[in-house]
Formats: C-alpha cells, structure tokens, sequence
C-alpha cells in the first residue's frame, strides 16, 4: 500500500537532487576576464567623422560583455564569445585624441581587459612629423609601457631602469610629462601592466632580473602604487604577458625568463597575489605574448627562443596549463608580436631577429599552426617591435626599436625620447628612438 508513496517520494527527492547539482554546476561557473586582439575594427576614426560600430575581436567575451570608451560603457551587442561590437557616437570623436579601449565582463568572475588604443586622427591624415619630446627618467631605461596610471584620461608611461627604481611619466596631454620614481628591489628588467586585483585601476609588473622574481605593484589610480608581492619566476624575468589562462575571472601572467629554457605561469588570486610557478620548458625566452591561435577560445602562448632561433607556439587547456604544438624557425627572435595582420580572422606574429636585422612575419592557419616566416629588413640590431596602423590605410604596419641605429643615444643617457607621429618610410617600418632604442608604445601624448 505504501509501495506508490514511497516511489513518488524517491523520485521527487531526485528531481531536486538534479536541480540542485544543474544550479550548481551554473553558479559555480565564473566569466573569464577578457582579451582584445588587434587590431580593431576600424583602428582609427577622422575626427568629427559620423557615428560607426566598432568590431572588437578577442577571446572570453560573454553576454553581458561591455566595450567601454575611455571607461565609459557603449552599447555593446554579442557576436560569439571572440567578437563583440560597439556603438561609438559622434561625441565620442569630436576632438582629436587618442581613446582607451577595454572590455568588461559581468560577474561572477569577469574583469576588464588590458587596455588597447584608438587613434582619432585628423581627416586625411596619412603622413607624420617627428616633434622629439624628452623627459628624463632613471638610468638605463629598457622598456616603455603605456597606461592611463592616473585615471585622468591621458596616456602616462613607465620605464623600468638599473636605478633601481621605475620611472612613471604621467602626461600633461601637451606632449610633455611629470616623471615620478617608483623604487624597486633591484635592477628592473621588464615591466607591463594589467588589472592584477580587480580594481579597474592599471598595476604594474616589473621583472627583477638578479633576485628572480616579479615585483607586483597595485595601482591607487592616482599615478602612485603599492607593492603587493614578489612571485618567483626563472632567472631574470624579462618579458610578461598577462590574460586569463585559466578562465576563473582573475588575471594570470605569462613570464618570459632570460636565461632560463622555461616559460612560467604565474596564477593569480585575484589580489595581487599569485601561486607558486608553473613552468613550460622553451629555449632561452627573453618575450612572450598570448592570443587565441586555434580559435578554442582559451588563451595560447608564443615565446620567443633567441639562442635556438625559434618561436615555440603553446596552446592552452584552459586551466592554466598548455601543450607544446609546435616550433616556427626564426632568426634570433628577440621580441614578438601578435596581430591579424592579413585580416582572415587568424592571429599571426612578428618576431624582430636581432642577429639578421629583420623582422619576420608568420601567418597563422588558425589552427595553431604558422607558415613560413616572410623576413624584412630592418635597421641594425632590431630589439622590439610593434603592431600600428602608422598611415592611415586601415592595415597593420611594423615598427621596430632598433639597437644598434646610427642614432642610438648614449648608453649613460638618462632620458626617453618621445616621436610624435614620426614619418613612415617604406617598407612601413619606423625606426625610433625610446629609451635605448630597446622598446615603442602605441600612444597620442599630445591632446588638443
């Protein structure tokens, strides 16, 4: 008699077992901080041009996903989770300047990219002028890195130093700039930025080459910052790409090591501090940089290997972990790259090879596999490169920071040189001059 109560029962209580478990299943789910890939679509505006939709191409966008202009939200509509688009007003490019774009994602989990720059230019504009500005900095600068430190909606820039100490110049918006010293533990030789405890506001990297480790500095969005920790990393720390590798919504680190045959991962918490290394074994890596490679939506890894003159393409699981796909010959690749730089949805890389004075450029299949480098000359001893759209064409062109140039500044020079738009020459490759020709940054220091 009790036997159809009883069954009833039984199967009511594993109905709510399943829900339960489906309702957390979803609730422990969390959005991944997402990445930007360049270059954006378009990459520049005219200034006083018509209102347009910016297509923004990436990984981990969600629905809820926000393009924010300057930090500002714009309406956002969600292609997949690698493209979202934005509408960008006439307001919004009224004025000559350059704009901060990021993306956010909602909660749980969720954050805000890195930032990437968009250029309003004035109509036509195809050609540059160089206008050195220079500002002193501490000794030996060796890298530049760009951000908006002090949330005043210009482009400040960093430069790690032999100091010890790392110069922060916060723009005045007329091309000239403040320069204050944020000390560090020792010799810094490599620095970058990103969100590293959530905050919105930008924090800094700064690899600290004789003890080893990563000085992790939070950002008070007044243009000072706070030490928060010292990850351990290989020998010498020098290149850093940050991005979500295991998709929980906080910021992680890739590390290139100088004179280590490893790359580590550095796992974030999400407050600034992070988890003991995990190391994937390359050549002698003095960059990296991170990109969706096979269109899986999870971030994948390039690192450059100078002593066996190759690039390693690594792809990632998801959780923080990647495997070996393959090794790109190259030339003593020194610093790398990524962009879409033929425009068929696929991320590829550059690479500048200093020992051969080129810049090569790989393709991607969009299946985690590059052709054959395509090499261009450079000037001498080409030790960074970077991705801009320098003429106003709407396609990618290379700029390179070039060692040993007949204008290379003097080794006890204490300065970085700032070229305003510096002209473009064929074949679209700038030579400039920032802080021993070692590092550029995209940016507009000058707001009118």
């Amino acid at each position: 008699m009790l036997r159809r109560p009883f069954t009833l029962i039984l199967g009511t209580m594993h109905l709510l077992l399943a829900i339960l478990i489906v309702g957390c299943n979803a609730w422990a789910q969390t959005n991944p901080v997402p990445f930007i890939s360049v270059p954006l679509s378009p990459d520049a505006a005219p200034v006083r041009g018509g209102a347009f939709n910016l297509t923004v191409n990436g990984t981990g966008f969600v629905p809820g996903s926000i393009v924010k202009w300057n930090t500002d939200p714009r309406t956002t509509t969600f292609i997949n989770s690698g493209q979202v688009t934005a509408a960008i007003t006439e307001t919004d490019i009224a004025n000559m300047k350059t704009a901060v774009i990021t993306v956010t994602n909602p909660g749980p989990g969720g954050g805000t990219s890195s930032d990437v720059f968009f250029p309003v230019l004035r109509a036509g504009t195809t050609r540059f002028r160089a206008m050195p500005v220079t500002s002193s900095v501490g000794s030996l600068p060796a890298r530049v890195v760009a951000g908006d430190f002090n949330d005043d909606g210009k482009v400040d820039l960093a430069t790690p130093n032999t100091s010890p100490d790392v110069s922060i110049l916060l723009a005045h918006g007329d091309g000239t700039f403040t320069t204050q010293t944020l000390p560090v533990q020792a010799t810094a030789s490599g620095l970058a930025t990103g969100d590293f405890n959530g905050d919105g506001e930008v924090d800094l990297i700064a690899g600290i080459s004789s003890l080893d480790v990563a000085d992790i500095f939070l950002g008070n969005g007044d243009g000072t910052f706070t030490l928060s920790s010292s990850p351990a990393a290989g020998a010498s720390p020098c290149g850093f790409a940050p991005g979500d590798f295991d998709g929980n919504g906080t910021l992680d680190i890739a590390v290139a090591n100088c004179y280590s045959d490893f790359v580590s991962i550095l796992i974030g918490n999400g407050d600034g501090t992070f988890q003991e290394q995990r190391t994937f074994a390359t050549g002698s890596a003095p960059a990296v940089a991170t990109g969706d490679f096979n269109g899986d939506n999870k971030l994948d890894l390039v690192v450059t290997n100078d002593g066996d003159s190759s690039v390693s393409v690594f792809l990632g699981a998801g959780d923080g972990t990647f495997g070996l796909s393959t090794v790109v010959p190259q030339a003593t690749p020194e610093w790398v790259v990524v962009a879409d730089f033929n425009l068929d949805g696929y991320l590829d890389f550059a690479a500048s090879n200093w020992a051969t004075s080129t810049v090569s450029v790989s393709l991607g299949n969009g299946d985690g596999s590059f052709q054959p480098r395509v090499a261009y000359a450079t000037g001498s001893i080409p030790n960074s490169v970077v991705a801009g759209d320098f003429n106003g064409d709407g396609i990618l062109d290379l700029a390179t920071a070039n060692f040993g140039a007949s204008e290379f500044p003097s080794f006890a020079e204490k300065k970085v040189e700032l070229l305003r738009r510096p002209t473009i020459s064929e074949p679209d490759l700038l030579h400039s001059r920032f802080a021993w020709e070692t590092s550029i940054r995209m940016g507009d220091w000058i707001w009118r």
